[in-house]
């Protein structure tokens, strides 16, 4: 039962960012160099790039989808049509780019007097302290769970694992599909939306389990074949929720 749950919510949150990115078709943008490929049998798929000289560049395997990067000048609505009409093709369709709603956020966590609570001549509040807490009722729901026991995937642009807030935090398999280095002890730069967010889902849930997936870069940008695999890859290693806060 469990499995057909996570299946359902994969299936689901594919369809939210298919649907998400229809509404944004005007202004989104996609790697005119890349295609993604659902294919009949992941065996076939050598022989469908060397059929249409593309260049399999990464793929997920057991859900028999790839990333193909064509290596010429070709347009890429030419390529698809193409594959579009090869019956050891199930789907084609470009590989769009998404963004971070916002790149760079202030955390309290680390107040200075640059930042702009200082500027304002006001001290800090204690970050479990903040009147919205009680507002949405968080006090009330943390009687019922702190969210022991549950693991939370954080598909962001990172996490300062340094923040003060993540010192007694349950933080486990770190991954980054930006650079592949999965060593949560080196941040990347730029990390401040993923941080801000894991706060939140800690704020709420402060003893849940958090899961952080890097699939966007120092300037917020990721596409949908990463996000695919982050999703699968989250689920894949026990996920119970997937946050995407983009």
């Amino acid at each position: 039962m469990k499995m057909k749950q996570k299946v359902f919510t994969y299936s689901l949150v594919l369809l939210l960012i298919i649907l998400v990115q229809s509404l944004f078709a005007e202004v989104r943008q996609v790697r005119e160099d890349q295609i993604i490929v659902k294919v009949k049998s992941s065996k076939q798929i050598d022989d469908i790039a060397l059929d249409y000289n593309l260049i399999v560049s990464d793929s997920i395997y057991v859900k028999k989808t790839f990333l193909l990067n064509i290596p010429d000048d070709r347009e890429l609505s030419v390529v698809i049509d193409l594959l579009n009409d090869d019956k050891r093709v199930l789907n084609v369709s470009e590989n769009a780019t998404v963004g971070l709603p916002e790149v760079f956020q202030i955390s309290q966590g680390f107040p200075d007097e640059n930042r702009p609570v200082f500027n304002l001549g006001v001290e800090p509040i204690n970050f479990y302290e903040q009147s919205g807490n009680y507002s949405i009722g968080i006090d009330s729901a943390q009687v019922l769970s702190k969210g022991e026991g549950v693991v939370v995937a954080v598909i962001d642009n990172g996490l300062a694992i340094e923040h003060p807030l993540f010192e007694e935090a349950n933080i486990v398999f770190y991954h980054d599909y930006i650079t592949g280095n999965n060593n949560q002890n080196i941040n990347p730069p730029n990390t401040d939306h993923g941080t801000f967010v894991t706060g939140l889902i800690l704020l709420t849930a402060p003893e849940c389990t958090i899961m952080p997936i890097r699939a966007f870069d120092e300037n917020g940008i990721s596409d949908q074949f990463t996000l695919t695999k982050s999703i699968n890859w989250a689920i894949n290693h026990g996920a119970d929720i997937i946050n995407l806060s983009f």
